[in-house]
């Protein structure tokens, strides 16, 4: 009987862990036109740059995601507006020729609702494209 009971406990916490463990993955198809200090238009998106493209990456900005969530918070702006309007920033301050800014969100794994990606690092990176994409207002 004791061993039947041990039995249930273990495959229960298992099978809690299991459920608790959620991941997420942004996959974001929004391509946004933004204007930099100098007046020049860009694109900004989270979709990965096509060799039709002819895309050459000119700089790169890694930033902790977990500082920027926390940051967003106070600006009410959400944390994927706050990435972006930092990524724009950087170029101005950085006076950075680019006409596509590629963001990147790192994936989100809680385990029992601890984030176990909480070092993880979003990027901003800056290309500069013979044909860069097109605006689009889909986000999935």
């Amino acid at each position: 009987m004791k061993n039947q009971s041990a039995k249930v406990i273990l495959v229960t916490t298992l099978t809690l862990l299991m459920t608790a463990c959620a991941s997420t993955t942004v996959m974001i198809k929004q391509v946004r036109v933004a204007k930099l200090a100098n007046g020049q238009t860009v694109k900004v998106g989270y979709i990965t740059t096509k060799p039709e493209w002819g895309c050459k990456q000119v700089n790169k900005l890694s930033t902790s995601w977990q500082y920027d969530k926390m940051k967003a918070l106070a600006s009410f702006g959400g944390p994927y507006s706050y990435l972006q309007n930092r990524a724009i920033a950087y170029a101005n301050t950085k006076h950075i020729r680019t006409n596509y800014i590629k963001l990147y969100v790192p994936k989100q794994t809680t385990v029992g609702g601890v984030n176990i990606h909480m070092g993880s690092r979003a990027t901003a990176t800056y290309y500069l494209c013979k044909n860069p994409p097109a605006k689009s207002n889909r986000i999935f």
